[in-house]
């Protein structure tokens, strides 16, 4: 997968391997009470609500929703917008609880849903595999992702990043309140499947930074 969805240059093997073992629904489960992701907070939410149309929008999809945060937040400020969450983990009400790593469970979602935009925030050690991934299956993404994978990236994904921003795609909310991961700092990355896409749901053509 991460071959083919990052190709522009070689991987080592051992970076394959290591994203390659997040694949496996098992190891995620097996990690028990232990939270496998922080959780995002309401705070972290509210930039995005400001800087994108989601008057626009019809139905949301969250595929890593953990306790239903982001769900939940678009719907109480957009009560016309319908907002479904997905998380592995059977102990959290959702939708379902399938595996966001698998390219055949997307194609379930997308014919069941039939959403018009993913908003979610990954398992962080899975971005290089589930950015990508997603975007093979929505038209509109805005991914919750670490400021590091961003600006302190691999050459692989500075290359990635830096066609899609070539390309009119790609929007970065940056400067977000404090989360619930202590010093980590975070930033929205939105992806469009064209430019237009970018120019109808964005509330101003440039609205804070761009990769």
């Amino acid at each position: 997968m991460l071959k083919t969805l990052l190709p522009e240059r070689k991987w080592d093997a051992g970076a394959v391997t290591r994203r390659a073992r997040l694949v496996s629904a098992g190891m995620l489960l097996a990690l028990g009470p232990q939270p496998i992701r922080h959780q995002t907070a309401v705070a972290e939410i509210s930039p995005l609500l400001k800087y994108v149309r989601w008057d626009q929008f019809s139905v949301a999809f969250d595929p890593w929703a953990g306790v239903g945060t982001i769900p939940r937040v678009l719907c109480e400020a957009y009560p016309h917008l319908s907002a479904h969450g997905n998380e592995l983990d059977p102990r959290c009400k959702a939708y379902s609880t399938l595996d966001a790593l698998q390219p055949g469970n997307w194609a379930l979602w997308r014919q069941d849903l039939q959403y018009d935009v993913v908003v979610c925030s990954p398992y962080f050690p899975a971005l290089d595999l589930a950015v990508p991934l997603m975007m093979e299956f929505a038209p509109v993404l805005f991914v919750h992702v670490r400021v590091d994978w961003l600006f302190s990236s691999s050459v692989q994904r500075q290359e990635w990043l830096g066609r899609l921003d070539a390309a009119g795609r790609t929007v970065i909310i940056v400067n977000l309140p404090r989360g619930n991961s202590g010093s980590l700092s975070c930033c929205w990355l939105g992806i469009f499947d064209t430019p237009a896409l970018r120019a109808r749901y964005m509330v101003q053509d440039r609205p804070l930074i761009w990769w």
